[in-house]
């Protein structure tokens, strides 16, 4: 494995933070903004403001921490604070939103992140396996 220059392992923490506050500001807005604007569009209509916040609550933002660790691992690397960021981050839109309830679910979101995170450290392993494999073919012919 090449060394990394100071500099360059610099730049690339850079990145991963970028990439981390781009994650926590779609986080903002899954989390805070879109139940917010339904609510104050569909207030009247409770049945329709429930199915969307269950929808929400089982269905979307398990999916979006389960993406967002998988992306940031594949590309920087196991993190492990990340997943517990973005499940940690839903807890003010818990208790504002949805009711103290809703708090169960900050663990289920931080499982699904780390699962993200698993994936992707098991995806890379393979495809890392993979590649070997065919360079050492490559090799065996020369």
């Amino acid at each position: 494995m090449a060394k990394i220059s100071i500099k360059e392992e610099e730049l690339r923490e850079k990145k991963f933070y970028k990439q981390l506050y781009i994650f926590l500001g779609f986080g903002c807005v899954l989390y805070y903004l879109f139940p917010f604007v339904f609510n104050v569009s569909y207030a009247d209509k409770l049945e329709l403001w429930e199915a969307v916040m269950r929808m929400l609550l089982v269905g979307v933002y398990p999916f979006y921490t389960f993406i967002a660790c998988f992306l940031s691992t594949r590309k920087y690397g196991f993190r492990w604070y990340i997943a517990i960021i973005l499940g940690v981050y839903f807890m003010p839109a818990a208790m504002l939103m949805f009711g103290y309830t809703a708090l169960v679910y900050v663990p289920v979101y931080i499982v699904f992140g780390y699962f993200g995170s698993l994936s992707a450290t098991m995806l890379l392993k393979r495809l890392e396996k993979f590649r070997n494999k065919g360079r050492r073919k490559n090799e065996k012919r020369k």
